[in-house]
């Protein structure tokens, strides 16, 4: 993960996605009047990359239907 990196300017730009992130999603939820929870925004930053790749590698996998047409990969 790249929070554990030696580099500081990797490090850097990670904390400052972060941060971005979080402020935005903490503006837009305060527009749409819904509460914004800062640990639940951590956690998910966690497990996100990991989602991404599971969904990545089994969509190279797993066939799909979509307007009557079967497609598999």
């Amino acid at each position: 993960m790249a929070l554990f990196t030696l580099n500081p300017f990797l490090l850097a730009g990670v904390l400052w996605k972060l941060m971005l992130e979080g402020v935005l999603l903490a503006y837009t939820s305060k527009l749409i009047q819904q509460r914004f929870s800062f640990l639940a925004f951590i956690v998910l930053q966690v497990f996100y990359p990991l989602y991404v790749v599971g969904v990545a590698l089994t969509s190279q996998c797993v066939g799909y239907k979509w307007k009557g047409r079967n497609a598999l990969l």
